[in-house]
């Protein structure tokens, strides 16, 4: 649960880069990178959503690390109700590529796919670890 915030924090620095820079992303998968990432849903005001998911995943690496430092339950509990966050505002922006915009980001759906992989994982963990 470290490796895919850490790597949600690379994937959104990208696409944050590309935004400020004015820089278009190269779209393999899927033909509407583009398109998503100039939308007017890519931003909230001035602020990139990915600039956003900087954030969100850096907040969430640093809870996980100091989650393994101590072992505290509290910490995790917080890392899942953030996870929670993430995957709900996932699906909106999911939500938003396919049927507002018609378009798929690949760097944006695999930012989804992790937030989504993070929320699952902490459901198992929790269940798991039930006292």
């Amino acid at each position: 649960m470290t490796a895919l915030p850490l790597l949600g924090f690379i994937d959104s620095v990208y696409l944050t880069t590309s935004r400020l820079l004015s820089f278009s992303v190269p779209c393999t998968i899927f033909k509407g990178c583009d398109v998503v990432t100039k939308s007017v849903y890519s931003s909230i005001g001035p602020i990139p959503v990915a600039m956003l998911g900087i954030f969100y995943y850096l907040i969430l690496f640093i809870i996980a690390i100091y989650y393994l430092d101590t072992a505290k339950k509290d910490v995790f509990y917080l890392f899942g109700k953030l996870s929670w966050i993430g995957a709900a505002f996932s699906v909106w922006l999911v939500f938003l590529q396919m049927f507002i915009l018609k378009a798929y980001c690949i760097y944006c759906m695999i930012s989804a796919s992790f937030c989504a992989i993070l929320f699952v994982l902490c459901l198992v963990y929790i269940r798991v670890n039930k006292e």
